[in-house]
């Protein structure tokens, strides 16, 4: 009776054994399951094509306004991201914020970069800022939080390293007299 339980244990263990297990017996090779807790990759980011003008503005540059880093050291400029969106627009978006002490002068961009040549740039979009000062002449007499919307023109003028904000038309530079003009730039270097 003994014989025939453990015949019927191994009778059964043989028929409940995985195929794999066989084949490994017969000398086969055995792929082992992949485990089954793995989340599907992501799908890959469409890439867009840059033209050979874009590479050279797409990416992290300096920019800010002079008037809040005050010296020749760049060490108050900030970042501004230009990426190429899927629609093939240039997206642009940086943040500045004043290095002096008990200041909370800042300039922000958002909005889209159109290239019109490797010297120029058209800006669409949103500049926030807010000086706590009277800068004189170019800064103008307002002070505080101000927002403009529109198009703003960046220009490199021959051996300069950066574009520099520029009101192109005189009804852009009556509307912001006390913005337009001042030292808004975005340097051409682009950061690795």
């Amino acid at each position: 009776m003994k014989q025939f339980c453990i015949g019927i244990f191994l009778l059964g263990m043989a028929l409940l054994m995985p195929t794999q297990l066989l084949a490994q017996k017969a000398g086969g090779q055995i792929k082992r399951p992949t485990s089954t807790n793995t989340k599907p990759a992501a799908p890959a980011k469409p890439t867009v094509a840059l033209t050979p003008l874009e590479k050279k503005v797409v990416g992290k540059h300096l920019f800010g306004e002079w008037w809040l880093v005050m010296d020749e050291s760049g060490r108050g400029y900030s970042t501004l991201t230009i990426t190429k969106q899927a629609d093939g627009r240039l997206r642009c978006k940086g943040t500045q914020r004043s290095t002096k002490q008990n200041k909370k002068d800042y300039v922000v961009m958002d909005g889209y970069i159109e290239i019109i040549n490797e010297n120029k740039l058209v800006f669409d979009g949103t500049i926030k800022c807010n000086f706590d000062e009277d800068k004189g002449s170019y800064g103008g007499e307002k002070k505080g939080d101000e927002i403009f919307t529109g198009r703003f023109f960046f220009h490199c003028h021959s051996g300069r390293t950066y574009w520099r904000q520029y009101d192109e038309d005189e009804e852009t530079k009556k509307q912001y007299s006390h913005y337009g003009g001042c030292y808004l730039d975005i340097f051409k270097k682009i950061m690795r």
